[in-house]
């Protein structure tokens, strides 16, 4: 009796043995999973077919440049906007000045056509408020307190003429060409 209680017990410990077994290479089994993605900040369209802003000062003379008042102002909107809130907008060239004085600031100049003496001052302000901010060409964003740009309202760019001689004579008479790139970037 007590061989067969023996081979029994042997049986039973082999039989569980053989089911510990079984579970541990269940149990051993994984599955890698990755997962990656990169989320983008959201989008706007702008309108208005923007495939750029053209401020056309016209015919103009030394005079006239020289007064700083000529003022061309053009807008755009963004829209169908996904998560942004917030915008922040600067503006950079390759052909600017950098004015002290009246006209101070990092404003475009003629880079084409002969013209001399002679800057754009471009300023920027949100279609809910009524008061613009210097936008220098120097790719830092206007400083406007707590007011922000936001995709409710259109946009204003406006530019002025202004001089950066001292004197009509030490102007040059010429085409006033040139472009610089308004920079918005979405919050």
């Amino acid at each position: 009796m007590g061989k067969n209680h023996i081979i029994s017990k042997a049986g039973v410990y082999a039989s569980l043995l053989g089911v510990m077994v079984m579970s541990n290479q269940v149990s051993a089994e994984q599955v890698d999973f990755t997962a990656s993605t990169h989320i983008n900040r959201g989008t706007c369209e702008i309108s208005s077919g923007a495939a750029g802003i053209t401020l056309d000062f016209g015919e103009v003379t030394p005079l006239v440049a020289m007064a700083g008042t000529l003022v061309k102002e053009k807008s755009f909107k963004l829209n169908n906007c996904v998560a942004v809130n917030n915008l922040t907008i600067s503006l950079n060239s390759d052909n600017t000045t950098t004015l002290t004085g009246t006209w101070a600031g990092k404003w475009v100049v003629p880079a084409t056509g002969g013209a001399t003496g002679v800057a754009f001052k471009t300023e920027v302000k949100n279609g809910g408020e009524a008061k613009y901010y210097p936008l220098p060409a120097d790719n830092t964003p206007p400083n406007t307190g707590t007011e922000k740009y936001t995709p409710e309202y259109s946009i204003y760019i406006k530019g002025t003429l202004i001089p950066t001689v001292a004197s009509i004579a030490q102007m040059s008479g010429g085409s006033l060409a040139s472009t610089a790139v308004l920079n918005i970037i979405y919050q």
